[in-house]
């Protein structure tokens, strides 16, 4: 334990001395406050975090789960309604896996958080329904809240391996060991993949690609247009969109390129005046890090754009965004936006502007495992500032979960 407060004054210090520590060591202080349950100093390295950029690290991004689940505020980690999936684990621009869920459950363990250790573990269900290490979880969760008889119908599955396993004591402390056998290995493996992703050549290291990039971001302090700029070079799933204020200027902005042996990405910004015929090179600061498939519409003074996907150079890693930014075409200046309910990470989507609001339809995200499209139809009204989710009613027509596909309105009709 004194070893643990030592390294929260170090670390302190670091930050003090202005010297910018590395995700791990972020990681590992955050770990070290659940450890410790000291939800304060938790709270401040969250800040600091998101100041270095941390919090886009899925390593950094798992300990702040686990760093709030353990020290028992599981109130930042709720998403409006008490059945909801953690906040925090949905802000993060990557999907929660199954490393995100176990580290909330294990914290509703701690505090007996019934209906959020339910939603939980029916994400865990949908990663691995054999696993029984969340049914082992919700069973001490339930006799803890003294609501062992109160396991939902939806939980069917855990009453079902309750009765595989029989009733006497002797069948439930193995299931018990089995369970924390199962533990051990998960962790086992995922130190493992720890060390297996250390292995990973310098071009296909993410990671380390959009630390370089975010590096020279920095150092820009103000915006610098380059007038008469060679025309963008070639590729592909940018996106180009028309001025609401100017109609005789187009803005393009990121997409990728590959010459059949690389693929390269680009978060480049360009003004092109009709015209004139000319182009306008934009270099600001804080601007999105690179991305090709994104979507972007305009209104009014500003483009907005949302997701989008980073790919390494070989093509053996990929990176999907959920973040949301917004272009001033006044002053070429980025912001990002940070609101409550933005759509899950994406790339492949399509957006459109109706009046005003931002409708948002389909996409596809790769985990490395599997690939989800999606069919989900968000809208983020630009009055009031609010995302929202429209969800099917029941019985009516609705398509298909797709990516790559085309979106448009006409009378106030979605095509």
């Amino acid at each position: 334990m004194a070893e643990r407060n030592v390294a929260i004054q170090l670390y302190k210090k670091m930050v003090l001395w202005d010297i910018k520590p590395r995700e791990l060591v972020t990681s590992s202080l955050l770990r070290a406050c659940a450890k410790l349950s000291i939800l304060n100093s938790g709270e401040q390295f969250h800040g600091v975090a998101i100041k270095l950029g941390h919090q886009s690290c899925l390593i950094v991004g798992n300990s702040l789960i686990n760093m709030y689940g353990k020290c028992g505020n599981m109130e930042i980690v709720k998403m409006g309604m008490a059945e909801a999936a953690a906040e925090l684990a949905y802000s993060m621009p990557f999907e929660p896996d199954s490393a995100v869920w176990t580290s909330i459950l294990s914290g509703c363990r701690l505090h007996s958080n019934v209906k959020l250790a339910e939603y939980a573990a029916n994400q865990l269900f949908s990663w691995d329904p054999l696993d029984r290490m969340p049914y082992l979880h919700l069973i001490s969760i339930y006799k803890t809240a003294e609501n062992l008889l109160l396991i939902p119908p939806a939980d069917a599955r855990a009453q079902k391996s309750q009765r595989r396993s029989g009733d006497g004591e002797e069948e439930q402390e193995a299931w018990q060991r089995e369970g924390e056998d199962r533990e051990k290995t998960a962790k086992a493996e995922e130190k493992r993949a720890r060390r297996e992703s250390k292995k990973v050549s310098e071009e296909d290291d993410i990671d380390a690609i959009l630390r370089s990039i975010q590096k020279e971001e920095a150092k820009k302090k103000e915006v610098h247009v380059e007038e008469n700029a060679p025309s963008p070079s070639p590729r592909s799933n940018c996106t180009l969109t028309i001025n609401p204020q100017k109609e005789t200027e187009l803005i393009l902005y990121g997409g990728e390129f590959y010459n059949g042996k690389k693929t390269f990405v680009y978060g480049d910004l360009y003004r092109y005046d009709v015209e004139k015929s000319e182009w306008k090179l934009i270099s600001s600061p804080n601007s999105p890090p690179p991305r090709s498939a994104h979507q972007a519409v305009a209104w009014k003074s500003n483009i907005y754009i949302f997701g989008g996907e980073f790919t390494s150079p070989n093509q053996e890693r990929f990176h999907h965004y959920k973040d949301f930014w917004t272009l001033d075409l006044k002053t070429n200046q980025w912001e990002q936006l940070l609101f409550k309910g933005c759509p899950t990470a994406r790339s492949g989507h399509r957006m459109v502007l109706y009046k005003h609001k931002i409708i948002l339809f389909g996409g596809f995200y790769d985990t490395l495992r599997e690939v989800r499209y999606y069919n989900d139809l968000h809208i983020f009204d630009l009055d009031t500032l609010k995302w929202q989710e429209i969800k099917p009613t029941p019985g009516c027509m609705w398509p298909s979960a797709r990516s790559g596909f085309q979106l448009f309105i006409f009378q106030d009709e979605e095509f």
